[in-house]
């Protein structure tokens, strides 16, 4: 069970992509493909090195305007999400309480951003990313992503294809991780 003492960081098995203000991410184990708002981005953002929930909670409270129990509660919420997918490894820290406690910084000279529920979206394929249809987060009329979530700006209105109209070549390839060796090409026909 996640906790405010648990250690949280994105887990290894996953690629990701910034999208403007959203992150795109694909699990490599189960191959379906995720999508987090910008505050779910921003949380994304801060678990890519191990993080206590307690430390995001403060780092979050700063950044955005929202009281630490709705911060909270909002926070565990995705983790346990994110969790479930296993798009995130969680331990629990046996230190904490002998770590001085911080607090959200009251600062009233900068402005901070306003907070939105973090939300994530579930694709069960590129194509449902892609053609829009089996999330609520990245919009198909945003553009399209290649195989390695890079994103090209959306096409003109006559050069849309529906949904399962494509060509037969028409694939998604390209997930090298040049950091293990392994080649996770594969091909994702539409």
């Amino acid at each position: 069970m996640i906790n405010t003492n648990s250690i949280i960081v994105a887990s290894s098995k996953q690629r990701y992509s910034k999208l403007e203000q959203e992150v795109v991410i694909l699990n490599l184990k189960s191959e379906a493909y995720y999508s987090l708002n910008a505050v779910g981005a921003e949380i994304w953002n801060l678990i890519q090195e191990p993080k206590s929930v307690s430390e995001i909670v403060i780092s979050l409270g700063n950044k955005y305007e929202i009281d630490e129990q709705k911060c909270e509660s909002d926070l565990l919420s995705l983790l346990n999400e994110l969790s479930a997918i296993e798009l995130i490894e969680v331990s629990q820290d046996n230190m904490a309480a002998e770590k001085p406690v911080q607090e959200i910084k009251q600062t009233t000279s900068e402005a901070k951003e306003v907070w939105t529920t973090p939300a994530l979206a579930s694709y069960g394929t590129m194509a449902t990313l892609v053609h829009g249809s089996g999330g609520s987060g990245a919009d198909a009329q945003m553009g399209v992503f290649d195989g390695n979530l890079n994103f090209d700006p959306p096409a003109q209105a006559e050069d849309t294809v529906p949904a399962g109209q494509l060509d037969e070549d028409a694939a998604v390839t390209g997930l090298d991780d040049p950091g293990s060796g392994d080649d996770y090409t594969n091909e994702y026909p539409y």
